[in-house]
C-alpha cells in the first residue's frame, strides 16, 4: 500500500486529499494516514496539512522497494522488485533465480 501511496503522491501537482487516497486506494482514512505515518519514518519527507491533505517534499536517501517500484511504469518488465539491504553478489542472485524459474 506504500507504494501506492507514494506514486499518488509523485503524480499530484502539489497536495492530494486524504479522502482522493482512501478512494482511489479503497481503504479507510486512518489506513492511510498509518501509511502516511509509516513511509515518514522510513525517512520520507511527507507535508500534512488540514483541508489540503498530503504533500511529498522530500525521499530518504537510500534506495527501498517501495522507492522503486512507485516509480515503474511497467505492468510485467522489472517486475517483482527483489529487495535487499545487503546481498553478497547480484549476479549470483540473478544465476540462481534465473536457473530457478
Amino acid at each position: 500500500m506504500k507504494t501506492q501511496i507514494l506514486a499518488a503522491l509523485r503524480s499530484c501537482d502539489g497536495f492530494i486529499s486524504g479522502q482522493e487516497l482512501c478512494s482511489s486506494l479503497q481503504i479507510s482514512r486512518t489506513a492511510v494516514w498509518k501509511h502516511i505515518r509509516a513511509l515518514q519514518e522510513e525517512g520520507y519527507e511527507i507535508e500534512a496539512v488540514p483541508k489540503r491533505g498530503y504533500r511529498l517534499i522530500g525521499v530518504p536517501d537510500t534506495i527501498a522497494a517501495q522507492e522503486v517500484q512507485s516509480r515503474l511504469q511497467t505492468r510485467w518488465i522489472a517486475r517483482p522488485v527483489r529487495y535487499f539491504a545487503e546481498i553478497p553478489s547480484t549476479n549470483q542472485y540473478a544465476k540462481q533465480i534465473a536457473e530457478e524459474d
